[in-house]
């Protein structure tokens, strides 16, 4: 029998209105659109993922340069295992002044001052895309925004798990029970009930018994229409018995869950990781395709990271580190801890992408995943801004580092994952910001 898919299964719906066989499928119509959507042409999504204070550049970058490099022993290191889908963009530069407010304008809106739209709200604004604005730690001040309005004005970050997922999915259930961990990378179904997969079984083995007298009474021609319907029904029961989970990996993720994992207060390192997990949930259900998700603001941050040695209140990585990592080796040791933790993050939600089945593959094949900063050096600078891209699409050159990218070809970057999303902009930010970075498309 030739190959068909669950979404063509949905389109004959029609040919079960009147027999016993709908009544007895229709409770499983839910399940139909899932796999429908598994199989179907998934759409391509946008994450910009935002780390502040710059990095120490000379542990930071790989050795190596084009597709021959190594991230081993560097702060890097948590991304070698995602080397080939990643592209490491070296001498970036942005315009303004060097301090952390101008920089923090420049890398979304391409203008180092503020009154002017950023990449995500103008791709969400043309594809009529809500994004979904996240923070690890939030600041209502300058430093504190990195989403902006079609008139430049701050689109304030949502800090809380409960409420960037209840902003998606609504209210959680008040009788859920929080997780009494932060989600693990890789999502995880609810084990089912015995006794409700029992039921499962038996009305499925109805509507298989009851499709084929239907088959008996059908013309030939209608025959076909009808196969198809049993072979979804058979595909259908083999999932509920754990042998045939859609993409041939672990189930779906349930876009109908209580949301009692995000239900919880969580400290800032724990919080960062339970709005990746929320990212992967909500791109597997199609609730969001463009997310902006700023771990911290660039400057006077307390951001508790006390275990690296951090001092003053909260763990001050901006003032109480950063300003003098030059001048002591303790203090730069701390940096460069803080950047591979940021690193760490960054690989956390890649896998968490991976780890999200979809189709025949995962999330993250349809997803594009821009890391930028706010400055160079933990002691400011606009020359040399670490900036990252991981990405499974096949439109990407990813696998390599590009060298002198400059001020230029940033805003080309933005204008191509713009295109990449489906928004035909041809130009973004200042005076020079046109046309697309053609060295990162193959």
């Amino acid at each position: 029998m030739a190959k068909r898919t669950v979404k063509s299964l949905i389109s004959r719906r029609k040919l079960l209105v009147g027999t016993s066989a709908f009544a007895v499928l229709a409770p499983f119509a839910r399940s139909f659109v899932r796999m429908a959507k598994a199989e179907s042409n998934a759409p391509t999504r946008l994450v910009i993922f935002y780390t502040p204070n710059g990095c120490v550049a000379e542990k930071f970058w790989p050795t190596g340069t084009g597709t021959s490099f190594s991230m081993k022993d560097t702060s890097l290191a948590p991304l070698e295992p995602h080397k080939q889908d990643l592209i490491l963009l070296k001498d970036v530069v942005f315009g303004g002044t060097g301090d952390h407010k101008t920089g923090q304008y420049f890398c979304t809106s391409g203008f180092p001052a503020e009154g002017h739209i950023s990449i995500d709200q103008k791709i969400g604004q043309d594809l009529n895309s809500a994004p979904l604005v996240l923070a690890g730690k939030y600041w209502s001040n300058r430093r504190g925004h990195m989403s902006f309005a079609t008139d430049g004005s701050f689109v304030s970050p949502l800090e809380s798990p409960k409420a960037a997922y209840e902003s998606v999915f609504g209210p959680i259930k008040p009788n859920s029970t929080p997780s009494p961990t932060p989600p693990s990378s890789t999502p995880t179904p609810a084990p089912a009930n015995a006794r409700d997969n029992e039921l499962e079984n038996r009305i499925l083995d109805a509507a298989i018994a009851d499709i084929e007298r239907v088959k008996k009474r059908l013309p030939e021609r209608e025959l076909v229409k009808m196969e198809e319907h049993l072979d979804a029904v058979l595909t259908l029961q083999k999932r509920y018995e754990g042998e045939a989970p859609v993409g041939g990996g672990p189930a779906p993720v349930a876009c109908d869950n209580d949301g009692s994992q995000f239900d919880i207060s969580y400290d800032f390192q724990k919080r960062v990781r339970s709005h990746s997990e929320l990212i992967a949930t909500v791109f597997a259900c199609d609730a969001r395709r463009i997310v902006s998700f700023q771990t911290a603001p660039g400057g006077h941050d307390g951001l508790g990271l006390g275990s690296f040695g951090l001092t003053g209140p909260g763990g001050d990585m901006h003032q109480d580190v950063a300003h003098f990592y030059l001048d002591d080796a303790a203090k730069k040791q701390a940096m460069i801890d803080v950047d591979a933790w940021h690193a760490a993050r960054f690989a956390d939600l890649i896998g968490m992408l991976k780890n999200t089945p979809e189709g025949d593959g995962s999330v993250f094949d349809n997803t594009i995943v821009l890391w930028t900063n706010e400055c160079s050096t933990p002691n400011h600078g606009h020359a040399g801004i670490p900036v990252l891209v991981a990405s499974g699409l096949d439109k990407l050159r990813t696998g390599q580092v590009r060298t002198g990218v400059g001020r230029e070809n940033y805003l080309k970057l933005l204008i191509t994952l713009a295109q990449l999303m489906g928004d035909p902009i041809e130009t973004f930010g200042e005076s020079g910001g046109s046309g697309t970075y053609a060295d990162i498309l193959v």
